[in-house]
C-alpha cells in the first residue's frame, strides 16, 4: 500500500504539531518498512522534512526535524529491497496541486487537522487533536470559529478512520458530531525523543542564558487565552504577599499571541520580575534542563485535548501539579496533584506542598516515570500501521462480516448525445467499479448505432434513440427505472465525465444506511480540459445552519430512489414543474425537508469547460456557486503552460514572497 500524506500546512517555525508530525512521521518512515510513503510538503515546510531522521544517510545520527536539534542534511528518497524509492517528498505551492499526483498514492493521510483536498474516493485517515471551540467559543476569532465550525465536523464525518489523541476528544467528537464509534481510534502522543535521548548529561553545560533560580515552577506554554497564565500569577502574588522571603520563581517558556495572554506585560504591571521569567526559542537540551531542574510542572489551564508538557514532565520524572481536566487524568494517572481549574487558593495549597514535602516530589516523580512508559512513538507508529490497514478494508468492504441488505440495482442513464464518440470511455468507468448489480442505458443521438464494443462490453445494454440533445429529462430517468426495476437511477454524460473506480461502491454502502431518502448526493472533481484536477463539485455545510452548494451540480453526482420519490408529493409535483434545472432544484428542496442523504465520496471526475453556459446561468440563478467560465474555455491556461519554468526559477525567492506570488497565481490562473 502507498500511504499519501498531507504536510502542506506544516511551517519550520511552530508549536506542537510540528514536532508531533516530525516525530509521528519520521518513526513511521523507520518502522513501517512494507508501505511507500508520498510526502506532499509546502516549499516552507521543507527544512523540517529534511531533518527527518529516517530520510538521513545511513550511518548519520538520529535528530528528528521536531527535536530542536540540527539535523544532517537529508537527501531525497531511500529506496526499499527492491530498488524502487520507498519514501518520496513531493513539493507543492498548494494542497490543489495533490489532484496532480493521484496515481501515487492509495490512502490518503492527513495527520495536522486537515484532510484536504477532498480526496475522497479512496481510504483516508485523518488526525484531529480536540474541538476546543465547542467548549471554549470566546477564545476564538469570528473568522477561526467559522472555519473550526465548518472544517472540523467535515474531517469527522469524511475520512475513514478518525484519530484523536485522547478518549476524552474520542467521546466529545462522537458525541457532538454523531459519529460511528467504530470510526473513532485513540492514539496517544509522546514526549520529544530529544528530551528523553540523555546523550548528555543534565547540568549548567546545557544551559547557557541567565542563572537558573535554585528553586522554580515551570510552564511550558504558549500564552492561549485557555492556557490560564493570570491564574498562575494570581498564586505567586498571594505567596508573596503571605511570606515574601519564600516565594516560589516561575518560569515560562512560549510566544505571546495575537489575542492571547500579554504575559511579559502583567509580570511588569504586577512587580513580579523579581520572581517570574520567560524565555522563547529554547533548544531541546535546553528545555530539558528546565524539566530536569524545576521543583514541578504547574499546568493551571482550563482545556487540553492531550496535554504535551504533563506527558513530558513525566517521561523527565518531573512532578506535576495541573488542573483536574479528563484529558489529564487520563494522562497522568495518580502521578500528579490535581486542583480545580481557575482556583487560585487550591494551586497555591498545591504549589506549597510540593515545596515543603521533598517525599512527596520524589514519590511523584517516581510514578512519573512508571506512568509515562505508556506513551512512545515507536508504539503510536506502530498503531497507525493497523490504523492504515483496518481503514483500507473498511473503505473496500464497509460492512465488512455484520449482515446487510442485498445490494441496491443501480441504474447509470449513458447520455451520449452531446459526444457520440466518448460513449465507450464513460461506460468502461462504469464497469471498472465492478459492481455487479448495475443497468446500463444509452441514449443515441439520432439514428446513430450503439458502438460495437459497448455491446460487446455489455451484451444486456440497451440503447434509445433520443433526438432532443443535452442532460436528461426526469420522465427519460424515469422509464430507466420502471424497465429495470431499479432501486436508484442517475445519468452520467458522455465526453463530459468519468465514474470514479469506487463510485458505485460508495452509493451503495450509503444507501444501505441510509434507507428512507428519496435523494442522494455525492461530490465530483472539476478539471478543465485535459488540465489536472482543481476544485470539488460539493455541498458545503458552513457550521452555522447555512449550506451552499459549491462548484456544480454535476449529473454523476445525484441519484435518486424513484419509489420513495413518488410516495413524496412535494418531491413529485417539483420534477413535474421544473425544466432542465430540475436537479439543482430538487437537491435545495431535499435539503431543506430532510429527505438528502448527503455523501461525503468522489464519484465522478468532470470537464466544467465542457458545460455549456445555458447550464452554468441556470445553476447560478439558483444560488449555486458555479465556476465562471464565460466563454467555455479555460481562463488562465497559458500562465498554467508556463509553470514548469516559473516554479524553479521562484526557489531562489525569499519565502514570504514566494506565499504572496502563490497567492496571485492562484488568482490569475483559477477557473
Amino acid at each position: 500500500m502507498r500511504i499519501g500524506v498531507n504536510a502542506v500546512p506544516l511551517r519550520t517555525h511552530g508549536g506542537g504539531a510540528r514536532y508531533v508530525f516530525a516525530e509521528l512521521i519520521d518513526r513511521l518512515l523507520a518502522i513501517d518498512t512494507q508501505r511507500r510513503y508520498v510526502l506532499f510538503a509546502h516549499p516552507l515546510a521543507m527544512d523540517v522534512i529534511r531533518g527527518l531522521s529516517a530520510l538521513q544517510p545511513r550511518g548519520a545520527a538520529e535528530h528528528p526535524a521536531g527535536s530542536g536539534d540540527t539535523a544532517p542534511p537529508a537527501r531525497a528518497h531511500f529506496a526499499s529491497g527492491n530498488g524502487a524509492p520507498r519514501v518520496r517528498v513531493i513539493e507543492v505551492a498548494c494542497e490543489e496541486e495533490i489532484f496532480d499526483h493521484l496515481d501515487a498514492f492509495d490512502l490518503f493521510f492527513g495527520p495536522l487537522n486537515n484532510l484536504q483536498p477532498r480526496i475522497y474516493d479512496r481510504p483516508t485517515v485523518a488526525i484531529l487533536h480536540d474541538i476546543q471551540e465547542h467548549f471554549y467559543p470566546q477564545y476564538f476569532s469570528p473568522g477561526d470559529l467559522a472555519a473550526r465550525r465548518e472544517i472540523y465536523p467535515e474531517i469527522c464525518r469524511s475520512a475513514t478512520t478518525l484519530v484523536t489523541i485522547s478518549e476524552f476528544c474520542r467521546r466529545t467528537m462522537i458525541e457532538r458530531f454523531s459519529l460511528d464509534p467504530q470510526r473513532v481510534e485513540v492514539v496517544y502522543n509522546a514526549p520529544q525523543s530529544g528530551l528523553t535521548r540523555h546523550d548528555r548529561p543534565f547540568g549548567e553545560d546545557t544551559w547557557s542564558r541567565e542563572p537558573l533560580p535554585e528553586s522554580f515552577f515551570f510552564y511550558p506554554a504558549n500564552c492561549y487565552p485557555h492556557k490560564n497564565h493570570a491564574l498562575l500569577l494570581d498564586g505567586l502574588e498571594r505567596m508573596r504577599a503571605a511570606d515574601p522571603a519564600s516565594a516560589p520563581h516561575l518560569v515560562f517558556t512560549g510566544f505571546e499571541i495575537d489575542g492571547g495572554f500579554p504575559l511579559r506585560n502583567e509580570i511588569c504591571r504586577r512587580g513580579l520580575q523579581s520572581h517570574a521569567r520567560v524565555y522563547e526559542d529554547l533548544a531541546i537540551a535546553e528545555l530539558r534542563t528546565l524539566y530536569h531542574r524545576a521543583a514541578a510542572l504547574v499546568m493551571p489551564t482550563r482545556f487540553e485535548g492531550f496535554g504535551m508538557p504533563a506527558v513530558e514532565a513525566l517521561a523527565m520524572g518531573c512532578p506535576i501539579v495541573c488542573s483536574d481536566l479528563p484529558p489529564l487524568r487520563e494522562i497522568c494517572g495518580d502521578a500528579a496533584l490535581f486542583v480545580p481549574c481557575d482556583d487560585a487558593a487550591a494551586l497555591t495549597a498545591a504549589m506549597q506542598r510540593l515545596m515543603r514535602d521533598p517525599a512527596l516530589r520524589v514519590d511523584l516523580a517516581a510514578r512519573g516515570l512508571k506512568q509515562a512508559q505508556r506513551f512512545s512513538w515507536d508504539s503510536s507508529a506502530r498503531r497507525f500501521m493497523d490504523i492504515f490497514a483496518a481503514a483500507a478494508a473498511r473503505f473496500s468492504d464497509p460492512g465488512g462480516s455484520a449482515p446487510r441488505p442485498a445490494s441496491p440495482r443501480i441504474g447509470v442513464l449513458v447520455n451520449g448525445t452531446l459526444a457520440p464518440d466518448a460513449i465507450e470511455p464513460a461506460v468502461r468507468s462504469i464497469l471498472r467499479n465492478g459492481y455487479t448489480n448495475v443497468a446500463i442505458r444509452v441514449v443515441l443521438p439520432d439514428d446513430r448505432p450503439l458502438p460495437t464494443a459497448v455491446s460487446a462490453m455489455v451484451p444486456a445494454v440497451s440503447a434509445v434513440v433520443e433526438r432532443k440533445s443535452g442532460p436528461a429529462a426526469w420522465p427519460q430517468l424515469a422509464r430507466f427505472s420502471d424497465d429495470e426495476r431499479l432501486d436508484l437511477v442517475g445519468e452520467m454524460i458522455a465526453g463530459r465525465s468519468s465514474l470514479t473506480p469506487t463510485a458505485l461502491m460508495s452509493l451503495a454502502d450509503a444507501a444501505s444506511r441510509d434507507a428512507d431518502s428519496p435523494v442522494l448526493l455525492g461530490e465530483a472533481w472539476q478539471r478543465i480540459g485535459s488540465e489536472p484536477v482543481r476544485s470539488v463539485a460539493r455541498l458545503r455545510e458552513l457550521g452555522d445552519g447555512r449550506w451552499l452548494l459549491h462548484g456544480f451540480i454535476h449529473a454523476e453526482m445525484l441519484f435518486v430512489r424513484p419509489r420513495l420519490l413518488a410516495a413524496w408529493a412535494e418531491g413529485a409535483a417539483l420534477l413535474h414543474a421544473c425544466g432542465a434545472d430540475w436537479r439543482i432544484r430538487l437537491v435545495r428542496l431535499a435539503r431543506q425537508s430532510g429527505r438528502l442523504c448527503h455523501i461525503r465520496r468522489t464519484f465522478a471526475v468532470c470537464d466544467v469547460s465542457r458545460i455549456p453556459f445555458a447550464e452554468r446561468a441556470a445553476a447560478a440563478a439558483c444560488g449555486v456557486e458555479v465556476i465562471h467560465l464565460p466563454d467555455g474555455r479555460p481562463t488562465g491556461g497559458w500562465l498554467r503552460r508556463l509553470k514548469p519554468l516559473l516554479k524553479p526559477a521562484s526557489r531562489i525567492l525569499p519565502g514570504a514572497w514566494r506565499v504572496q506570488g502563490e497567492r496571485w497565481w492562484r488568482r490569475l490562473t483559477r477557473a
